[in-house]
């Protein structure tokens, strides 16, 4: 009788262990991890993207955003320059992946000189909670370029 009350006693006690500690719900420290691992994660894959902007050429979403800030003057096969193409191929992708995810999001290009407001892109902006990547690209005449 004494051994079948110490097992029944283990046994709560292993019941309340995977209460208490493996079905934990979601801290808010692995939230915010988890959001900002979201947010450089995009951002490093984003600036990896090969885009369809030239046919003859492997351009990188961080290569034409460096000719727009240059304001290189150059245009992609469809005849969009690049500022104008980097708007419709970044709310492109985030639409088939942060927005599918019901994730709102603000896209930035900035320069440390004057503003650069070409490439902004956004999908309700960041109210509430923000977590942010900044990604940087080399100087240019423009100043250093910092995506964000």
């Amino acid at each position: 009788m004494g051994l079948v009350v110490v097992v029944v006693l283990i046994s709560l006690g292993m019941l309340f262990l995977l209460k208490f500690v493996v079905f934990k719900p979601v801290g808010e420290e692995r939230a915010t991890f988890t959001r900002s691992q979201l947010a450089t994660n995009t951002l490093n894959a984003l600036m990896a993207t090969t885009t369809d902007c030239r046919s003859n050429f492997d351009l990188k979403i961080s290569d034409l955003i460096q000719g727009c800030v240059d304001d290189s003057g150059e245009t992609c096969d469809n005849n969009l320059n690049y500022c104008n193409f980097l708007n419709l191929t970044i709310e492109e992708l985030m639409d088939e992946t942060l927005v599918a995810w019901k994730k709102d999001y603000l896209f930035q290009v900035y320069t440390d000189r004057p503003a650069l407001s070409d490439v902004e892109v956004e999908h309700n902006g960041c109210p509430g909670e923000k977590d942010t990547a900044l990604f940087f690209l080399p100087r240019t005449y423009q100043g250093q370029i910092f995506v964000r």
